[in-house]
C-alpha cells in the first residue's frame, strides 16, 4: 500500500502500489515532475494524474499556483507554483495566510504555528561528523538540535509570539498593532533549501525585533502579507498611529 499524506483537515488515502506503478517519466526540471501527481483544489483531493495531466489542468486554469500537489517523495503537500515547469511566465505573489474574522469582544484565533528548520545547524551536524571521535563537537551539535526542536512560533490575530528553551523556557511576545516594519529576507545559506527568515521591527520595550527564522520561503511570503495586513487592521479597530519621534 502507497498512502498520500492529506492537507491539512483532510484524512489520508492509501492506494495498492500496482495502482501507483507507471513509466517513470521526467518533466520540467528542479523539484520537477516526475510520475504521479496528486492535486488538492477546494479542499477536494483528486488523482493520481500524469505529469501532462497536471500541466493541462493548470494551463486550463483549473489548478491554480496556490493550490496543493504532490507526489511519491515529497514529504508533505506543497503549492503548485513551486512545481518548476507547471506554470509559464511570471506569478502573482502567493496569497497571504487566511485570518479568521474576529469579531468585537471575541478573543484571539491562532493564525499559523510553526518552528525553524534544522537546516540552520547544518554547520555543527558537520563538525560533529567529521571529529566524531571529539565529544565536544558532538554534544554542541545535539545541544543546538535541542535548541532549534524547542523553538515554537505561534501568529495570532493579535500578537506573534516565540517560545524557547531547552530546560528553562521563556516566552516573547510582539503586539501586532506596535509593528513599524517587517523584512523578508533569503540568507544565500537557505536559499538552495528555499528557506527564508522573517524580521519584525515593533515600537516594543521589551520586544523591539523578533526574527521568524528558516522557514519554507512561500510560507513566509504568505505570512508577511497576513502580518502586514492584521497590523493596519489592529491600528484601525484600536485607532493606533505610529509616530516616529525624530
Amino acid at each position: 500500500m502507497l498512502c498520500v499524506p492529506a492537507p491539512v483537515g483532510h484524512a489520508a488515502a492509501c492506494y495498492p502500489r500496482d495502482r501507483m506503478a507507471g513509466p517513470q517519466r521526467a518533466a520540467g526540471g528542479g523539484a520537477g515532475m516526475a510520475r504521479e501527481w496528486h492535486y488538492a483544489i477546494g479542499g477536494e483531493r483528486a488523482g493520481p494524474v500524469e505529469p501532462a495531466e497536471l500541466r493541462a489542468l493548470a494551463a486550463a486554469g483549473r489548478l491554480g499556483p496556490d493550490d496543493l500537489v504532490w507526489k511519491p517523495g515529497l514529504a508533505e503537500w506543497v503549492a503548485a507554483r513551486t512545481v518548476r515547469g507547471l506554470f509559464p511566465g511570471p506569478l502573482p505573489p502567493p496569497l497571504p495566510v487566511a485570518v479568521p474574522a474576529a469579531p468585537p469582544g471575541a478573543g484571539e484565533a491562532l493564525v499559523w504555528r510553526g518552528r525553524p528548520s534544522q537546516v540552520v545547524n547544518l554547520v555543527w551536524f558537520f563538525l560533529a561528523i567529521a571529529f566524531c571521535w571529539l565529544i565536544l563537537p558532538v554534544l554542541v551539535a545535539i545541544w543546538r538540535f535541542l535548541v532549534v526542536l524547542c523553538t515554537r512560533y505561534e501568529l495570532t490575530t493579535e500578537r506573534l509570539r516565540r517560545t524557547s528553551g531547552v530546560f528553562s523556557r521563556i516566552t516573547e511576545e510582539m503586539e501586532l498593532y506596535r509593528v513599524k516594519d517587517t523584512r523578508l529576507s533569503e540568507p544565500w545559506w537557505l536559499r538552495p533549501f528555499k528557506l527564508g527568515d522573517i524580521e519584525l521591527v515593533a515600537s516594543d520595550v521589551t520586544t523591539p525585533r523578533l526574527v521568524i527564522r528558516a522557514i519554507p520561503i512561500a510560507t513566509a511570503r504568505g505570512l508577511r502579507e497576513t502580518i502586514r495586513g492584521a497590523v493596519e487592521g489592529l491600528r484601525g479597530r484600536k485607532g493606533v498611529r505610529e509616530i516616529d519621534a525624530t
